[in-house]
């Protein structure tokens, strides 16, 4: 099975394992790739990418380290001379031992939080499709949904600048037709809940919602005017 890499941009995670602040978060693995500002540790079918600067011990402890060490590394946040936003820091670092019981621990907590997120990440996909399967059901009765067609590139850049030429009655005319059709997709969203799990909410999708179709269907309608 080919691993999955998961890149981490900033920790901003509580701790779930011992010995770490609530503001630090502790990973146990196999050290898959290893430089001053980057590591690559694995664990199980995952792979986290870490990119951090860090305490000066941490740094020393990190160059005796190589590829295939089994390490307990902890990771918090911090803002280094002369940066203006927060990056990861790197607070410990240590090769495990046989036996060893703290990372052993950790490796256990970092394995249940895993799972943890597997089991709400497949929660949210299934009730992504839950509610994109009833907002698709609303829309169809909605007069004012345009349903999306494939479109030809070509012809859908022209209809994009005819639409932009538009202007008095025609202009006017295409506009009342999209802002229509989003309308529909926010009145869908919102009756289904579906903008509690997206990023912008219902206004969001709304905003993104003029199609080639949406498009194409107010230049049709409104080039006569």
């Amino acid at each position: 099975m080919k691993p999955t890499t998961v890149f981490v941009a900033l920790l901003f995670l509580l701790a779930a394992s011992a010995g770490a602040a609530v503001d630090e978060r502790v990973y146990v693995g196999k050290i898959v790739e290893v430089s001053p500002g980057r590591i690559g540790i694995g664990r199980n079918d995952a792979v986290v990418y870490i990119g951090f600067y860090g305490w000066a011990k941490a740094l020393e402890r990190l160059a005796g380290l190589r590829a295939g060490d089994e390490v307990r590394a902890v990771f918090g946040t911090g803002t280094p001379a002369g940066a203006t936003a927060p990056i990861n820091k790197l607070v410990d670092i240590r090769r495990c031992a046989g036996n060893d019981r703290q990372c052993a621990a950790d490796g256990s907590a970092e394995d249940a939080r895993s799972a943890m997120d597997e089991r709400a990440r497949a929660d949210s996909s299934r009730q992504h499709s839950q509610c994109s399967r009833a907002m698709d059901e609303a829309l169809l009765k909605d007069p004012h949904f345009v349903a999306p067609v494939e479109a030809d590139a070509a012809l859908a850049d022209a209809m994009r600048g005819e639409l932009n030429s538009f202007a008095g009655p025609r202009r006017d005319c295409a506009h009342a037709i999209l802002a229509g059709h989003q309308t529909a997709v926010f009145d869908a969203c919102v009756a289904q809940g579906c903008g509690e799990r997206v990023a912008g909410g219902c206004g969001h999708l709304a905003g993104y919602a003029l199609t080639d179709a949406a498009i194409r269907h107010a230049v049709l309608e409104c080039r006569a005017k």
